[in-house]
């Protein structure tokens, strides 16, 4: 069963209800001339690119941008309308007086399966304890895990000081048992990355990393000149996800990127299957 753990479903045409919803989610993700997709195609794509399921994640951008790129109740509608191929995340903006309400009906009342955090975006530093350490007491408890988008984002009126992954360590410390991954490899703080997840086992960094040339050649840099392909065979392959950050990048390309960087073929299997079972708790299914 293979897993792409990074996705965002902004512009899935069932889901935009009007023109201005469209707009601001254009504006505020960075892409502007995206087209709309249809569900049907988008779920063909996905079995074309050999993948089984997909995690899509919303983001609330209340408190700095005036509403959400997706709601919870649409990340719940999708999860229900094809519950085989969607794996849903829900969002919070921590900086609002009803975060740890909005997280418990995330998880008990809409069972969305993790929590999507976008600190450069949102505008918080993930190691803040009084905002954020009760939001991962409660991740903790229901054993919700959780995608922090670190490193460069090409989101507007996002912030790079709110995204080195090394403000994630006091929480990979004071909260064990509470998984999480690094987005992007965190990009471009890679080897911080990397040295958090072979540190602290509850640490995954995911591959939804893009920023200048094709796939192949932007993953050939990062795993020639910034690491090297043996760091993950050798001591991270337990740690990665693959991850395609749809729309930015179609999943096809970004999995035949993956296939050509270098890697064993048990790392891949990791990779693209083993781990994000694990990192998502599907154990069972």
């Amino acid at each position: 069963m293979i897993i792409d753990v990074h996705a965002h479903p902004y512009f899935l045409k069932e889901m935009c209800g009007s023109e201005e919803q469209v707009k601001f989610r254009r504006d505020n993700f960075g892409l502007y001339k995206i087209a709309l997709q249809d569900i049907d195609l988008f779920k063909r794509q996905i079995a074309a690119a050999g993948i089984d399921k997909v995690v899509l994640l919303p983001l609330d951008l209340s408190s700095t941008a005036g509403g959400t790129l997706m709601s919870n109740h649409d990340m719940k509608y999708l999860e229900d309308l094809a519950p085989d191929t969607f794996i849903c995340f829900g969002s919070i903006d921590p900086n609002s007086k009803t975060a740890l309400s909005d997280l418990r009906t995330l998880i008990k009342d809409f069972g969305l399966k993790g929590i999507n955090f976008n600190p450069s975006s949102q505008h918080f530093f993930p190691n803040d304890k009084a905002i954020l350490y009760p939001v991962y007491e409660i991740a903790q408890k229901y054993n919700v895990p959780i995608c922090f988008h670190m490193g460069m984002s090409w989101e507007p009126n996002s912030l790079l000081q709110y995204a080195n992954p090394l403000l994630l360590e006091n929480v990979a410390k004071d909260f064990p048992d509470l998984k999480f991954s690094i987005s992007h490899f965190g990009w471009p703080w890679v080897v911080e990355s990397c040295i958090l997840a072979m540190k602290y086992t509850n640490v995954y960094i995911d591959t939804s990393m893009l920023y200048f040339d094709s796939p192949r050649e932007f993953f050939k840099y990062v795993f020639s000149s910034q690491i090297q392909p043996s760091w993950i065979d050798r001591s991270l392959s337990n740690k990665v996800l693959f991850g395609s950050n749809y729309p930015r990048i179609e999943q096809l390309r970004m999995r035949e990127a993956l296939e050509y960087a270098g890697f064993r073929e048990e790392t891949l299997h990791k990779i693209l299957e083993l781990n994000p079972i694990r990192f998502l708790n599907l154990q069972g299914e």
